[in-house]
């Protein structure tokens, strides 16, 4: 598969994801012309500026839609890209977090307060590993399953993509109506 179509099929994954879960951001459009970061391609949510309230099911539904595009890559194309790899460590990092530092995890592992550096125990920190990968397998779970679901949708977004470039909200919309009415 070319670059260009692994990265469609990636940005396609994490949309299609986030289009199907109810606290995901609105996407206002994907991109998968490179930028100055070195980003490949990406998906541009509308998320209001400045939000200090973030709830359980949004961190939940972050994660399920960081996993959107290694899931479409393993579902659509024979291997999965460095980007994939990228996404795991920020999905890592992040249900890691939710674990040690909100609350996510067994009550007892809430042991972090912010910039708190003693070290763990043994014990915690098999624990925090342990509730941490229950979370992130969940998530994957759920974005992987989203995918098979909508695989066709994911296609014409990757297709659309490979065609325009840059899709915005108006024609990423239409393409989820469109597959409701096929579906």
């Amino acid at each position: 598969a070319s670059e260009e179509r692994v990265v469609a099929t990636h940005e396609a994954g994490h949309a299609v994801v986030a289009l199907h879960l109810e606290h995901a951001a609105p996407i206002e459009r994907i991109t998968i012309r490179g930028d100055l970061s070195g980003a490949l391609g990406y998906v541009a949510y509308a998320d209001p500026a400045n939000r200090y309230v973030i709830t359980k099911s949004e961190i939940l539904d972050r994660l399920a839609i960081l996993f959107g595009g290694r899931e479409a890559e393993s579902v659509l194309l024979t291997d999965i890209s460095l980007g994939a790899s990228h996404d795991l460590a920020v999905a890592t990092e992040m249900a890691t977090a939710a674990v040690v530092q909100y609350g996510m995890g067994p009550p007892e592992l809430s042991v972090r307060e912010f910039g708190d550096d003693k070290p763990l125990a043994e014990e915690t920190r098999r624990s925090i590993d342990r509730a941490t990968s229950e979370i992130l397998d969940a998530q994957r779970a759920r974005a992987r399953a989203i995918i098979e679901r909508e695989r066709g949708t994911v296609v014409a977004l990757r297709d659309l993509l490979l065609e325009k470039k840059v899709v915005d909200r108006a024609a990423i919309l239409a393409l989820g109506r469109e597959a409701k009415d096929h579906g």
